[in-house]
């Protein structure tokens, strides 16, 4: 068995672990009638965050996760989840007629993009982030995810550093020189920006498109973690008074 699909095998438990804790807390759902709403109801389901290669966006992700004790959506994952045509239609089948109705109503604007419709991925990733969005407790690192979903259900992030910086700690953690390592942050910046662009025609890279942007230069990510979730708890304060 190849180191490839041993990894397969881990992402595929992970997601089917994942959609059984949705199946599970379905009644509660029910019951308390939380799910993702127009614009007027604001019900913090989900973080987003939105990181440059070398920041630590994903460290800050894990850490914070552990903390809070909520699900971690990473691009593998959430590839998985939209490329694998059972699991994408066993993600759509966990909502029910009424929030699906909300989902295609909010995806509307998207899906009349020239890109989206002839982009199937795309197309299924857009509804994956919004199944998972709705099912909450979640915490969704990059996809362009809060630029896509509701920003009133969710505390949109973005981490960033100086880009030097970036270098050093990519250069360190994939032993390789610094021309190398350059050259991979540069690329991931620009493919970034044209993803966001080509899909959504947003700037990743503005800050108006977030609620908090964090520079990790002198912060852990342990601190960064513990920010957010305290930044997290102000906004449902507030929403609370």
């Amino acid at each position: 068995m190849t180191i490839q699909s041993v990894h397969n095998r881990e992402i595929n438990s992970i997601v089917e672990s994942q959609m059984r804790q949705w199946v599970i807390s379905s009644d509660q759902q029910a019951r308390s009638e939380i799910r993702l709403a127009s614009d007027d109801q604001s019900v913090v389901k989900y973080i987003s965050i939105s990181r440059d290669l070398g920041s630590c966006g994903g460290e800050i992700g894990n850490v914070l996760a552990e903390l809070m004790d909520w699900q971690i959506y990473d691009k593998e994952i959430l590839d998985h989840m939209a490329k694998d045509m059972d699991i994408h239609k066993n993600v759509l089948e966990s909502v029910d007629e009424r929030t699906t109705g909300f989902i295609e109503e909010w995806l509307t604007p998207f899906f009349t993009k020239k890109q989206v419709a002839q982009d199937t991925y795309y197309h299924h990733l857009l509804k994956t982030l919004m199944v998972i969005a709705n099912h909450g407790r979640a915490i969704i690192i990059g996809r362009a995810a809060g630029m896509i979903l509701p920003p009133k259900n969710g505390l949109r992030i973005r981490v960033t550093s100086p880009i030097d910086l970036r270098i050093q700690r990519i250069a360190q953690r994939n032993n390789i020189s610094l021309d190398q390592a350059k050259r991979l942050v540069k690329n991931s910046d620009k493919a970034r920006r044209d993803f966001a662009h080509k899909f959504l025609g947003k700037d990743v890279f503005d800050s108006l498109n977030y609620d908090l942007v964090i520079n990790s230069k002198y912060l852990s990510p342990q601190a960064i973690a513990k920010l957010i979730w305290r930044a997290l708890d102000q906004r449902l304060q507030i929403e609370n008074n």
